[in-house]
């Protein structure tokens, strides 16, 4: 069960990793005013994932409803700073702590 756990919790840092390191998206080159600036975006109401404490149970379930999350609040969570921010808000015990200290990597 050691094994599992350890495996859940590197997924889960080679994971924020990746987003960390993928920064944010390049600029637009127009001037003109973004289209979200035109007119209110409305994203599909999605419920909060709860916090993850670090048990290998609720691994996989807590990275695909983030997966979910991600792919449904395009416009809230654009950048990649933000999912991991979002993503290390809901960490929680020894899950944060792991997640905090690779965030700052």
């Amino acid at each position: 069960m050691f094994t599992a756990s350890a495996t859940q919790v590197q997924q889960l840092i080679t994971i924020l990793t990746q987003l960390a390191v993928l920064g944010s998206p390049p600029a637009l080159a127009s001037s003109a005013p973004a289209p979200s600036l035109l007119r209110p975006i409305s994203e599909p109401r999605v419920r909060t994932p709860k916090h993850y404490v670090g048990d290998p149970e609720g691994c996989n379930q807590f990275l695909e409803n983030f997966s979910i999350l991600f792919a449904l609040q395009t416009h809230t969570l654009s950048s990649e700073e933000a999912k991991v921010a979002f993503t290390i808000s809901h960490l929680m015990g020894r899950a944060w702590q792991v997640g905090e200290m690779h965030a700052c990597l």
